[in-house]
């Protein structure tokens, strides 16, 4: 049972105790919980939060630490990852790297790297698929991906099926899409 959630520090659950620097996403997949420390380093010591790149922590549901951070993707090490969701039926985790304009995908079990799913590298964008800082990320029943593209001031969708990104929308047009495919 979770003793505190939040706070200066945080006590995950009343036998095991972690402190984040800036925690921004959360998500619950397959009994572990992920969290974004967006911009923590806790390499040095997961128990003193030092300011960093950022790094996404995964736990036991039971609040022991699992793996302290995912490795770089694409020869590239994350920057400020923001959202984190997870896909059970899949076993998939998304991240979104939001300094490095991408949304990368991982294996929820053991946390390698699968593949990126946003289309520009580590380039900002404004097409289909790129983005320009995204931050948070989230999925639906149907497991599509949402995406919120923050210096574009739009969200995108990503179909699971397979059909890429095919929604966008912004603040003036949240309703209506502004393209789709």
């Amino acid at each position: 049972m979770a003793s505190r959630v939040t706070g200066t520090g945080v006590e995950w659950y009343a036998s095991v105790e972690h402190k984040f620097w800036w925690p921004t996403g959360i998500s619950y997949g397959s009994n572990f919980v992920w969290v974004c420390d967006t911009f923590s380093d806790s390499s040095i010591n997961p128990f003193i939060p030092n300011y960093g790149y950022g790094i996404v922590q995964k736990f036991l549901s039971d609040g022991t630490q699992g793996i302290v951070s995912f490795a770089a993707a694409e020869g590239k090490q994350l920057v400020h990852p923001w959202g984190v969701a997870t896909d059970s039926t899949n076993s998939q985790v998304y991240v979104s790297d939001t300094e490095n304009h991408r949304v990368l995908l991982y294996d929820l079990n053991t946390s390698a790297f699968k593949k990126r799913v946003s289309t520009a590298g580590t380039t900002a964008g404004t097409g289909k698929g790129q983005f320009n800082l995204c931050a948070g990320c989230g999925l639906d029943d149907g497991q599509n991906l949402y995406v919120v593209d923050g210096f574009n001031r739009r969200m995108q969708k990503n179909l699971s099926s397979g059909g890429g990104w095919i929604d966008a929308w912004d603040t003036n047009n949240l309703f209506n899409p502004l393209y789709t495919a």
